[in-house]
């Protein structure tokens, strides 16, 4: 028996090896159907002096008879933490309830597709938006602190809303 070397051409066999092991990873391990415009949203981001926050925190809710359901993410970064709660309205909706600690009024902008809603947290660090498309986003605050001359921008992960 001849071994075959490592740099040979693929044969019928090497090629239904591969396929196998494809359909496998296609079976357990499947790309997500919308894995290309999460790759397209994260590279559109404008922002690119700002501060990435880490996400510290995902817990997902579901309402009792599954009426409700619910998701909770805290942000982190070295300036602030960002806890926010998307609440499904509809299929294709959500609610966005957010506070920032230590609290204040910055602005906060919810990013999703090519669109954006812009708020300011109140003095106690709290914003919300009443409703918007359920799906991936991502939130980027700007500090408001004039005391530091430097532009202050974090911005979280996207996340499925």
């Amino acid at each position: 028996m001849n071994p075959t070397a490592a740099d040979d051409p693929m044969d019928d066999l090497d090629q239904a090896i591969m396929d196998e092991v494809a359909e496998l990873y296609r079976t357990v391990d499947p790309v997500p159907g919308d894995l290309v415009d999460r790759i397209r949203f994260a590279v559109s981001f404008g922002d690119l002096d700002a501060e990435l926050m880490r996400l510290v925190e995902q817990t997902v809710y579901a309402g009792v008879r599954g009426a409700e359901h619910s998701k909770i993410f805290t942000f982190s970064s070295t300036l602030v933490t960002l806890t926010i709660r998307a609440v499904g309205l509809t299929d294709d909706t959500v609610r966005v309830d957010g506070w920032l600690a230590p609290p204040a009024a910055h602005r906060v902008s919810v990013r999703f597709g090519a669109d954006r809603v812009e708020r300011t947290a109140d003095e106690d660090g709290r914003f919300v938006v009443e409703q918007m498309p359920a799906g991936v986003a991502q939130l980027i605050v700007r500090m408001v602190n004039e005391t530091r001359p430097t532009r202050n921008v974090l911005a979280t992960p996207a996340v499925v809303l």
